[in-house]
């Protein structure tokens, strides 16, 4: 079995990893880089057996509408449908393709290979890793993106107990290796202080966070209930909701009590366009958006500021419209995003919120990612032969921490 990781061993993101044995060859993830970078497919791809992608995330499927048509795309439903999502509002075609659906502990033999579903905790919905499997013997595991925090930090427990071990290599990501995650180092932890920062505000509370993050969704949910507040979604967040919702009805969604969609004015103008500008796409969704008991207007939220938390990614905008006495904006989103490099559009209206004597402007966030002691745990469980770094910017500090470590550059082929 032979390992080729083409991107992501010097980053965070742009993963792309090829597998070899026999006569067989498939591909895990094809994203894009975090900084806007530009990344191209692997030479050879379109002759390969598969591309599994892991989850949703655009650095690990951004890739995905460049693959050629000859190629099988195996992928959860939810994340073929949230890669869909952020197609179209990015005004973007719907992926043109077909693609085949994957489910946690589903099997796919593809002759010498074989590559097997787990289920992973992560920030994005249905993450999966890879264990891959050749008919030589030989095996190793591939984790995408994951953590044990989240809510679904089950998912981890079982993997650690259920996977085939020994492994012949771990291929890992290592995103939190020299970063902390102690000021919040659960989804708990985030609820319990958002619920506090909510109840504290008199007046109006934003949340911005990712629409597809769905943990972060029911936590901001949870929170506004427990401090008496209607959750306000855009209609971006309505959608991923609405499509979530297909599959687990668990999750909260327009229509439910507590959860409004704000369809109204200047600050819903783009997300409705997109919307009408695609009808077979969002079918009756445009017009349910708009039910007495669903859709709130600007001047609904302005006249009782106190009752509302917005989730957001245009807080400024929406203070400066409404102008309430006072505003608790929490930023739940990975700090990164605050500077102008990783988000040149938004860094500014972030810099003048936190400046603002009117405004609170509070990170409560917790990761995506497994920080040590999860990377740890994972690799005493699996017992690999070698340990491969991933998504890191710091592969060279794994030796510190770990043995049997083989660090790879970009394009470099490893045989196990």
């Amino acid at each position: 079995m032979k390992v080729i990781i083409h991107r992501g061993t010097n980053e965070i993101g742009a993963s792309c990893v090829e597998i070899k044995s026999g006569g067989n060859r498939i591909f895990l993830d094809a994203g894009l880089p975090l900084n806007s970078g530009q990344a191209a497919l692997p030479q050879g791809i379109q002759d390969s057996d598969g591309l599994f992608i892991s989850h949703g995330h655009l650095d690990h499927c951004g890739l995905l509408d460049r693959v050629p048509a000859s190629v099988p795309v195996y992928l959860s439903e939810v994340a073929r449908l949230f890669a869909e999502a952020s197609a179209v509002f990015r005004k973007e075609s719907p992926l043109g393709r077909t693609t085949i659906p994957l489910k946690a502990g589903q099997k796919v033999n593809l002759g010498g290979l074989s590559v097997t579903a787990w289920l992973m905790d992560h920030s994005a919905p249905d993450a999966f890793g890879f264990l891959v499997q050749a008919k030589e013997g030989k095996s190793l595991f591939y984790t995408g993106d994951f953590r044990a925090h989240g809510r679904k930090q089950g998912a981890f427990e079982r993997l650690i107990r259920s996977l085939p071990t020994p492994l012949d290599a771990l291929i890992i990501e290592g995103t939190l290796l020299e970063r902390s995650n102690a000021a919040f180092p659960d989804e708990a932890s985030v609820e319990e202080a958002m619920t506090s920062a909510f109840r504290e505000e008199r007046s109006l509370a934003c949340v911005i966070c990712s629409g597809q993050n769905i943990d972060r969704i029911v936590t901001a949910f949870r929170a506004a209930k427990k401090s008496n507040r209607t959750m306000a979604i855009d209609i971006y967040t309505a959608w991923v909701l609405e499509l979530f919702g297909r599959f687990y009805a668990t999750t909260p969604r327009m229509g439910w009590e507590g959860v409004r969609v704000l369809a109204h004015g200047g600050l819903a103008a783009r997300q409705y366009g997109i919307v009408k500008a695609a009808p077979e796409y969002f079918g009756d969704f445009r017009s349910r958006i708009y039910a007495n008991d669903v859709a709130i207007q600007e001047k609904d939220i302005a006249a009782e500021p106190g009752r509302y938390l917005i989730k957001t990614n245009q807080p400024l905008q929406i203070i400066n419209l409404i102008a309430p006495q006072s505003t608790t904006v929490v930023y739940s989103l990975w700090g990164g995003y605050l500077l102008p490099e990783y988000n040149p559009r938004q860094a500014s209206d972030f810099a003048e919120l936190s400046t603002r004597s009117d405004v609170r402007f509070l990170h409560i966030h917790t990761s995506g990612h497994g920080d040590l002691n999860t990377l740890t745990r994972l690799t005493k469980a699996l017992k690999p032969k070698v340990l491969i770094p991933i998504h890191t910017e710091h592969k060279q500090t794994f030796s510190k921490f770990f043995e049997d470590v083989h660090v790879l550059d970009d394009g470099e082929e490893y045989e196990l």
